[in-house]
């Protein structure tokens, strides 16, 4: 009995064991070379390695995996590895990403590259457009590439309606912008010498009826503009050539507000309409057009830096190192969250993609665009260049929209090169 105390002591001492303090961590997928020493059983190789398994084979310690493998996808997570979730098979580092709202590959990033994600080329060129959400379709308005204005239907299957043409214009700057009411698209086009003309669009039977125009304010000196439909009433913010920001409800009534560096933006939190006014401040109306309060945000608001949603408006502004996102009411906003991957110089969009908050990042060279739950904990989607366009180059301008079936989609336009795109996340 003795001797084979001994024996085992002797067999313990050859073999060869990791220990935890200071020992270099295995690689994430684990290669099983013998152990050096010998053994009788499993309980003579007592690994001091909290991330490797030992068992006795044929009288050798040999390493059998990982102790901390809950999966088996042969992948541990910290600190024997990488494996971001180790409930789940199919997530590890370098795995194939799904389109199931999971970070397959550990990346930080959702969805990029998986298959359902689709975009594509659209035989309507468009030089500007903005995309808003019908009920099942949805609706590019803008100007042409033979430079008339009109808009078209685009369905979830990207099949393209005929373009209806508002009106022709020769002005380079003309300026369109739309908002959605129940079944009727609003349009405003302005440009030119004459005042702003007002379309009303009907989606019936996969096509667009219109009836107008009509005029909206007495202005001709319009630079920039949005428009929202809130209160059963027409709110139309605008800035003038002469420096003047304008919000006008109906013909009558003008609030003159402080122009600032981005364009006006118009949002509702469902009780109040939101404008921005100058370039860190978000100033709310009541149904009535009296103000109900502001807030001033720590920067600089973002390109489209202001948008929609349920109880609060997201904002997103320039935090002295990159952009920003929160959630404004009349009486706070909520911590703020940094916008993922980019910096200062990106061009940073909002738009609620109800119930979720999209953001858009643009570069000369590249574009991208996530999905945040709407308190901002989290983002759920990553949406990488080749999934947002079909071309080589990123788009000149992006417009995003959500329509009524809660499918979200992205419209880019390449400039003078007589190209559109639109990209369908119907993996969400």
């Amino acid at each position: 009995m003795t001797g084979l105390l001994v024996v085992s002591s002797i067999a313990l001492m050859g073999a060869r064991f990791r220990g935890c303090e200071g020992a270099e961590r295995p690689p994430d997928e684990v290669t099983l070379p013998e152990t050096m020493g010998g053994c009788l059983v499993d309980a003579d190789c007592v690994s001091m390695d909290m991330c490797l398994e030992l068992a006795c084979a044929a009288g050798t310690c040999v390493e059998t995996g990982l102790l901390i493998d809950g999966d088996g996808d042969r992948y541990a997570p910290v600190p024997c590895g990488n494996d971001c979730d180790d409930t789940n098979a199919t997530v590890f580092p370098g795995a194939t990403e799904l389109c199931d709202g999971l970070d397959q590959d550990c990346d930080m990033r959702i969805d990029e590259g998986a298959p359902g994600i689709r975009s594509e080329g659209l035989t309507q060129g468009m030089l500007s457009a903005e995309l808003v959400g019908m009920a099942e379709n949805f609706a590019a308005v803008g100007v042409a590439a033979d430079g008339t204005v009109g808009a078209f239907l685009i369905g979830s299957d990207s099949t393209e309606s005929p373009f209806v043409v508002l009106e022709a214009t020769s002005d380079p700057g003309t300026q369109v912008a739309a908002a959605r009411d129940a079944g009727e698209l609003n349009v405003v086009v302005a440009g030119g010498d004459g005042e702003p003309r007002l379309y009303v669009l009907v989606e019936a039977g996969g096509t667009l009826s219109v009836s107008g125009p009509t005029s909206i304010v007495p202005d001709t000196d319009i630079r920039l503009m949005d428009l929202a439909l809130f209160g059963g009433q027409r709110w139309f913010v605008f800035d003038t050539l002469s420096g003047a920001r304008v919000l006008a409800r109906g013909m009558d009534e003008r609030i003159m507000l402080t122009r600032g560096e981005q364009r006006p933006l118009l949002a509702t939190d469902g009780r109040l309409v939101a404008v921005t006014e100058g370039d860190q401040i978000v100033r709310f109306f009541r149904a009535d057009g009296t103000v109900a309060g502001e807030q001033m945000l720590p920067g600089a608001f973002g390109f489209e830096g202001l948008t929609s949603g349920d109880g609060f408006v997201y904002a997103a502004y320039d935090d002295g190192f990159d952009h920003a996102l929160t959630q404004v009411t009349i009486d706070d906003f909520s911590t703020p969250v940094t916008a993922p991957f980019g910096d200062r110089s990106d061009r940073v969009a909002i738009h609620f993609a109800s119930p979720r908050l999209m953001v858009t990042r643009s570069t000369p060279t590249s574009v991208g665009a996530w999905l945040f739950d709407a308190t901002l904990t989290t983002y759920e989607a990553t949406f990488v260049m080749d999934q947002i366009t079909p071309f080589t180059s990123p788009p000149e301008t992006l417009s995003p929209a959500t329509n009524g079936a809660d499918l979200s989609a992205i419209f880019g336009t390449y400039g003078l090169s007589d190209q559109a795109s639109i990209a369908i996340l119907d993996c969400r």
